[in-house]
Protein backbone atom coordinates (compact mmCIF):
# COMPACT_ATOMS: atom_id res chain seq x y z
CA UNK A 1 0.00 0.00 0.00
CA UNK A 2 1.79 3.27 -0.89
CA UNK A 3 0.92 6.46 1.55
CA UNK A 4 1.13 10.15 0.24
CA UNK A 5 2.66 12.72 2.57
CA UNK A 6 4.29 15.73 2.12
CA UNK A 7 4.10 14.73 -2.08
CA UNK A 8 6.46 11.90 -1.37
CA UNK A 9 5.10 8.46 -1.55
CA UNK A 10 5.94 5.93 1.42
CA UNK A 11 5.49 2.37 1.34
CA UNK A 12 3.71 1.12 4.29
CA UNK A 13 4.11 -2.52 5.19
CA UNK A 14 2.31 -5.27 6.47
CA UNK A 15 -0.72 -4.86 4.46
CA UNK A 16 -3.13 -8.04 4.58
CA UNK A 17 -3.26 -9.79 1.18
CA UNK A 18 -5.56 -9.02 -0.95
CA UNK A 19 -7.16 -10.85 -3.82
CA UNK A 20 -6.55 -8.16 -7.08
CA UNK A 21 -8.65 -9.34 -9.73
CA UNK A 22 -11.14 -8.20 -11.90
CA UNK A 23 -13.13 -5.85 -9.31
CA UNK A 24 -11.22 -6.63 -6.42
CA UNK A 25 -8.37 -6.24 -4.61
CA UNK A 26 -7.73 -3.01 -1.53
CA UNK A 27 -11.26 -1.17 -1.98
CA UNK A 28 -10.88 1.36 0.59
CA UNK A 29 -8.90 2.86 3.46
CA UNK A 30 -10.20 5.14 6.19
CA UNK A 31 -8.94 6.98 9.42
CA UNK A 32 -10.78 6.37 13.01
CA UNK A 33 -12.26 9.38 14.16
CA UNK A 34 -9.73 9.59 16.83
CA UNK A 35 -7.07 8.70 14.61
CA UNK A 36 -4.86 11.67 15.76
CA UNK A 37 -4.30 9.69 19.29
CA UNK A 38 -4.79 5.94 17.78
CA UNK A 39 -3.13 5.98 14.87
CA UNK A 40 -6.22 3.05 13.46
CA UNK A 41 -7.30 2.75 10.04
CA UNK A 42 -10.04 0.46 8.58
CA UNK A 43 -8.99 -1.40 5.36
CA UNK A 44 -12.08 -2.69 3.11
CA UNK A 45 -10.81 -5.50 0.13
CA UNK A 46 -11.26 -8.83 -1.07
CA UNK A 47 -9.71 -12.22 -0.58
CA UNK A 48 -10.53 -15.87 -0.56
CA UNK A 49 -12.23 -17.00 2.63
CA UNK A 50 -11.81 -21.12 3.91
CA UNK A 51 -13.74 -22.45 1.36
CA UNK A 52 -11.18 -20.45 -1.62
CA UNK A 53 -14.48 -18.67 -2.37
CA UNK A 54 -13.85 -14.34 -2.76
CA UNK A 55 -15.09 -12.39 -0.63
CA UNK A 56 -15.35 -8.94 1.35
CA UNK A 57 -13.27 -8.47 4.34
CA UNK A 58 -12.62 -5.34 7.12
CA UNK A 59 -9.37 -5.14 9.11
CA UNK A 60 -8.79 -3.04 11.86
CA UNK A 61 -5.17 -2.04 12.33
CA UNK A 62 -3.05 0.85 13.59
CA UNK A 63 -0.09 2.47 11.68
CA UNK A 64 2.96 2.75 13.45
CA UNK A 65 6.61 3.43 11.51
CA UNK A 66 4.99 3.26 8.16
CA UNK A 67 3.81 -0.52 9.01
CA UNK A 68 0.24 -2.22 9.88
CA UNK A 69 0.14 -3.46 13.65
CA UNK A 70 -1.90 -5.00 15.81
CA UNK A 71 -4.27 -6.06 12.49
CA UNK A 72 -7.58 -7.73 13.30
CA UNK A 73 -10.62 -8.59 10.59
CA UNK A 74 -13.52 -7.18 12.00
CA UNK A 75 -15.76 -8.73 9.25
CA UNK A 76 -16.12 -10.79 6.71
CA UNK A 77 -19.35 -10.88 4.23
CA UNK A 78 -21.05 -13.96 4.07
CA UNK A 79 -21.21 -13.38 0.70
CA UNK A 80 -18.94 -15.83 -1.10
CA UNK A 81 -18.55 -15.91 -4.70
CA UNK A 82 -16.78 -17.20 -7.48
CA UNK A 83 -14.61 -14.21 -8.48
CA UNK A 84 -14.28 -10.49 -7.14
CA UNK A 85 -17.30 -9.11 -8.94
CA UNK A 86 -19.71 -6.30 -6.81
CA UNK A 87 -18.28 -6.49 -4.00
CA UNK A 88 -19.33 -2.81 -2.68
CA UNK A 89 -16.69 -2.20 -0.10
CA UNK A 90 -17.39 1.71 1.00
CA UNK A 91 -17.21 2.78 4.43
CA UNK A 92 -18.34 5.41 6.83
CA UNK A 93 -18.46 6.30 10.42
CA UNK A 94 -21.77 7.35 11.91
CA UNK A 95 -21.75 10.10 14.40
CA UNK A 96 -22.53 7.59 16.46
CA UNK A 97 -18.43 6.20 16.25
CA UNK A 98 -20.31 2.62 14.40
CA UNK A 99 -18.74 1.85 10.88
CA UNK A 100 -20.92 1.35 7.87
CA UNK A 101 -20.28 -0.60 5.24
CA UNK A 102 -21.73 -1.23 1.99
CA UNK A 103 -21.60 -4.99 0.32
CA UNK A 104 -22.40 -5.41 -3.30
CA UNK A 105 -24.88 -7.96 -4.59
CA UNK A 106 -22.16 -10.10 -5.99
CA UNK A 107 -24.06 -9.48 -9.41
CA UNK A 108 -24.96 -13.20 -9.98
CA UNK A 109 -26.23 -13.47 -6.53
CA UNK A 110 -28.26 -10.43 -7.03
CA UNK A 111 -31.87 -11.83 -5.93
CA UNK A 112 -30.40 -12.65 -2.66
CA UNK A 113 -30.09 -8.79 -2.23
CA UNK A 114 -33.85 -9.32 -0.45
CA UNK A 115 -32.60 -11.75 1.52
CA UNK A 116 -31.55 -11.01 5.26
CA UNK A 117 -29.38 -14.32 5.68
CA UNK A 118 -26.53 -13.15 3.99
CA UNK A 119 -24.30 -10.31 3.23
CA UNK A 120 -25.04 -9.55 -0.67
CA UNK A 121 -26.93 -6.24 -1.55
CA UNK A 122 -26.67 -4.91 1.74
CA UNK A 123 -25.30 -2.26 3.90
CA UNK A 124 -23.69 -3.37 7.40
CA UNK A 125 -23.38 -1.74 10.57
CA UNK A 126 -20.47 -2.75 13.07
CA UNK A 127 -19.04 -1.13 16.00
CA UNK A 128 -14.91 -0.79 15.26
CA UNK A 129 -14.27 -3.85 17.08
CA UNK A 130 -16.70 -5.83 14.50
CA UNK A 131 -19.13 -6.63 17.30
CA UNK A 132 -22.61 -5.68 16.51
CA UNK A 133 -24.82 -2.42 18.11
CA UNK A 134 -27.49 -3.38 20.11
CA UNK A 135 -29.78 -0.94 17.93
CA UNK A 136 -30.07 -2.37 14.74
CA UNK A 137 -32.80 -3.09 12.75
CA UNK A 138 -32.85 -6.86 12.96
CA UNK A 139 -31.17 -7.63 16.25
CA UNK A 140 -33.49 -10.41 17.73
CA UNK A 141 -35.11 -11.17 14.25
CA UNK A 142 -35.27 -14.92 13.39
CA UNK A 143 -33.06 -16.04 10.13
CA UNK A 144 -31.56 -12.05 10.05
CA UNK A 145 -28.04 -11.51 10.07
CA UNK A 146 -27.98 -8.85 12.70
CA UNK A 147 -25.21 -6.64 11.46
CA UNK A 148 -27.54 -5.66 8.74
CA UNK A 149 -28.71 -1.95 8.73
CA UNK A 150 -30.43 -2.13 5.14
CA UNK A 151 -30.58 -4.15 2.30
CA UNK A 152 -32.04 -5.08 -1.58
CA UNK A 153 -29.46 -2.50 -2.65
CA UNK A 154 -27.42 -3.58 -5.89
CA UNK A 155 -23.70 -2.57 -6.10
CA UNK A 156 -22.92 0.56 -4.08
CA UNK A 157 -20.19 2.85 -5.50
CA UNK A 158 -20.25 5.71 -2.71
CA UNK A 159 -21.34 6.34 0.76
CA UNK A 160 -21.44 9.02 2.60
CA UNK A 161 -22.36 10.50 5.88
CA UNK A 162 -23.06 14.27 6.29
CA UNK A 163 -22.47 16.46 9.69
CA UNK A 164 -26.06 16.11 10.35
CA UNK A 165 -26.03 12.38 10.15
CA UNK A 166 -27.69 12.03 7.36
CA UNK A 167 -26.45 8.58 5.07
CA UNK A 168 -26.40 9.18 0.82
CA UNK A 169 -25.70 5.99 -1.35
CA UNK A 170 -25.28 5.22 -4.70
CA UNK A 171 -25.34 2.29 -6.68
CA UNK A 172 -24.73 0.64 -10.22
CA UNK A 173 -27.69 1.60 -12.52
CA UNK A 174 -29.42 -0.43 -15.54
CA UNK A 175 -27.19 -0.29 -18.50
CA UNK A 176 -29.72 0.75 -21.14
CA UNK A 177 -29.67 3.61 -24.07
CA UNK A 178 -31.29 3.66 -27.24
Amino acid sequence: MLHYLDKSIIEISNVPDVQYVSQGGLSEVILDPNFNSNNKIYLSYSAKNTNNKSTLFVMSAELQDNSLVNKKIIFEAIAPRRTAVHLGAKMAFMKDGTLLLSSGDGFDHREKAQKLDNHFGKIVRINVDGSIPEDNPFVGKEGALEDIYSYGHRNMQGLVITSSGDIYEHEHGPKRWR
